[in-house]
């Protein structure tokens, strides 16, 4: 895939559970087209062990992983889709989290890419 620009915001909403609801959303800077959009719940349980459930348009995404200072990494344990969904067969991702600034790195592997392979790496700085 050729580089691309793009602008991105990831929304937190505080569940006052172990459990974190978020939406990401990329949009093309020069028309305002949506390019990306998924939503998910994040989990943890006393083990540090991270549970994702994530929907994005016609496929759904679950990963497993952990969290440790500021750092987490996941990777999917299964992914389904709708008739019409993208060709991801496989997700690894991974943040980390310093003073006002998360950086990601995520990689996919697809039907037509078998092997889990770089798609974006980035970083969000929080403004709210």
């Amino acid at each position: 895939m050729d580089p691309f620009e793009y602008e991105e915001e990831i929304k937190f909403l505080d569940l006052g559970v172990p459990a974190i609801v978020y939406q990401q959303r990329a949009w093309s800077p020069d028309d305002q087209e949506l390019l990306h959009l998924e939503t998910g719940l994040r989990r943890s349980d006393d083990d540090g062990v991270l549970a994702v459930t994530i929907a994005l348009p016609r496929v759904a995404e679950v990963s497993e992983g952990w969290i440790e200072d500021g750092r987490v990494e996941l990777a999917s344990t299964s992914v389904s889709r709708a008739k019409g969904g993208a060709g991801l067969a496989a997700v690894r991702r991974k943040y980390e989290l310093r003073e006002d600034t998360i950086s990601y790195d995520i990689a996919m592997a697809t039907d037509g890419v078998p092997t889990l392979t770089t798609h974006l790496i980035g970083a969000l700085r929080r403004v709210a």
